[in-house]
């Protein structure tokens, strides 16, 4: 198909039902005498007529615009659209951003670890190979395309994996604390929400709202909200419900 070509016969077509028009009302010419009175203006040259209105009118709202969009970047900060800029004392915001970083501390390293170590052997044994598994459908070329973690859970091997965890209990959940740590938090995330968020979401979610209040570094900088840093403080709470 040609743009050019249909935008040609478009313009054919509108000034042919434009010209019959005319004939229509009187045979008036494409552009009205200025002293002819408006009313008596055909058809056709009422709607360039309103066109041209349009056209004067976007003119204006546009110039507004750009007025607004340029006076608006004066004296602004780092804040993003939107957000109260009545928040009390603040350190003063540069141009720097940095995401929060979080890590289990060796002491919860050691908890995680003296937790599996009390695990009955075949548990341990049944969840490393059906993880294997699961983890053996990521080299598929479909997930590398893939930006949503969910992506990960549509398998057969995921569902065993979920399956097995859940009739376990809580005593595997060291197990899946012990992946998360292995920076597999990407993934792993799916199977430590799937087997959490029914009894404990209401964790997760407050530490996401804490998340998206304005936090700075000493030296400024702003520190932005980071999921990977929200599921590893929820994996720490989780962590610290389990007694060892």
């Amino acid at each position: 198909m040609n743009p050019k070509k249909n935008i040609s016969n478009y313009h054919h077509q509108r000034e042919a039902i434009y010209s019959r028009t005319n004939a229509d009302f009187g045979g008036l010419p494409q552009q009205a005498d200025e002293r002819m009175p408006r009313a008596t203006l055909s058809l056709p040259n009422r709607i360039y007529d309103k066109e041209g209105k349009m056209r004067k009118g976007w003119l204006i709202v546009a110039s507004l615009a750009l007025v607004v969009a340029l006076s608006g970047t004066v004296g602004c900060d780092n804040r993003t659209a939107g957000e109260s800029h009545d928040i009390g004392a603040q350190p003063e915001v540069t141009a720097e951003t940095v995401y929060e970083t979080v890590e289990f501390t060796e002491v919860e390293k050691t908890k995680i670890t003296g937790l599996i170590e009390k695990l009955p052997q075949e548990v341990r044994q049944q969840f490393d190979v059906k993880y294997e598994a699961w983890e053996a459908t990521w080299d598929d070329p479909w997930l590398a395309v893939q930006s949503n973690p969910r992506a990960w859970t549509i398998s057969t091997e995921y569902k065993e994996l979920l399956d097995y965890c859940k009739k376990q209990g809580e005593e595997v959940w060291p197990l899946v604390l012990e992946r998360l740590q292995q920076d597999h938090c990407f993934t792993v995330s799916n199977l430590l929400e799937d087997l959490t968020l029914e009894k404990y979401g209401y964790i997760l979610e407050r530490i996401r709202e804490e998340s998206q209040q304005e936090r700075y570094t000493k030296e400024g900088k702003y520190i932005a909200p980071s999921s990977e840093a929200n599921l590893m403080k929820y994996a720490k709470e989780l962590l610290a419900l389990l007694s060892q």
